[in-house]
C-alpha cells in the first residue's frame, strides 16, 4: 500500500483504535484521515493553518493531538465529516479544542496511560501538561532548558520524562513539575580511540 496524500514531510502518524484508519500529520499544514486497506484519502481533518510537526493518539479513544511549528496544540476526533465538503466549508467538525500555546514549535506530545492528561514539549525547552477533557493547563515547566524532542508519562502518571537536544533525560513530578532526576542518555564527548593515550 502507498499513501501519497501529502506534499511535504510527514512528522506523525497514528492508527484508529480498530486499525482501519490512519491519521497523518505533515509540514504541509494538513492532517489527513486515510483508509488503511487502500491508502486512499478519506477526509481532511483540519483547516490548514501552520505546519504540523508532531502527533499523538489518545490511548483509549479515537482522538489525536497535533502540534504546530507556531506552538499550537489541537485535539481532534479521528472521524470523517460524512463526506468531503466543498472548498470553504467547515473542515473541522472533528475539532475538540485548542490548548494554550507554547513558545516555539511543539515537537513532542504524549498522553498519560489513562488519557486524562496530555503533555506538550517545544524547541524553546518549555513543556506543559494539560487536562485532556477541558484543555486546562495544570503544570508549566519552571525552568525551560534545551529543545525537547521526546516526552513520556510513566504508567502510573507519577512522572513525566523529557529528552532533547542536550542528550539528557529528565524526570519531573507530573503533579507539580518539580525535577526529580536527570541523567545523560548519550555521551556528549567523543570516546577515545582504541590504543590512544588517556
Amino acid at each position: 500500500m502507498k499513501c501519497d496524500n501529502h506534499i511535504d514531510w510527514v512528522f506523525g502518524t497514528a492508527f484508529s483504535k480498530d486499525g482501519a484508519r490512519l491519521v497523518s500529520a505533515s509540514r504541509d499544514k494538513a492532517v489527513k484521515l486515510i483508509d488503511v486497506a487502500t491508502g486512499h484519502l478519506i477526509d481532511d481533518v483540519n483547516i490548514a493553518r501552520e505546519p504540523v510537526v508532531s502527533l499523538a493518539r489518545h490511548p483509549r479513544e479515537d482522538i489525536v493531538a497535533f502540534g504546530s511549528d507556531a506552538g499550537a496544540v489541537r485535539l481532534h476526533k479521528i472521524a470523517p465529516r460524512g463526506g468531503r465538503l466543498a472548498e470553504g466549508d467547515n473542515k473541522e467538525e472533528s475539532a475538540l479544542r485548542e490548548l494554550e500555546r507554547l513558545r516555539g514549535p511543539v515537537q513532542a506530545l504524549a498522553f498519560s496511560a489513562d488519557g486524562s492528561l496530555i503533555a506538550a514539549g517545544s524547541t524553546s525547552g518549555e513543556w506543559r501538561i494539560f487536562k485532556t477533557d477541558d484543555g486546562k493547563t495544570i503544570v508549566v515547566s519552571k525552568e525551560p532548558g534545551a529543545p525537547i524532542y521526546a516526552l513520556a508519562f510513566d504508567p502510573q502518571t507519577r512522572w513525566l520524562a523529557t529528552a532533547g537536544a542536550d542528550g539528557r533525560v529528565r524526570f519531573f513530578e507530573a503533579a507539580t513539575g518539580n525535577l526529580v532526576r536527570t541523567f545523560d542518555a548519550v555521551p556528549l564527548t567523543p570516546a577515545p580511540l582504541a590504543g590512544a593515550p588517556h
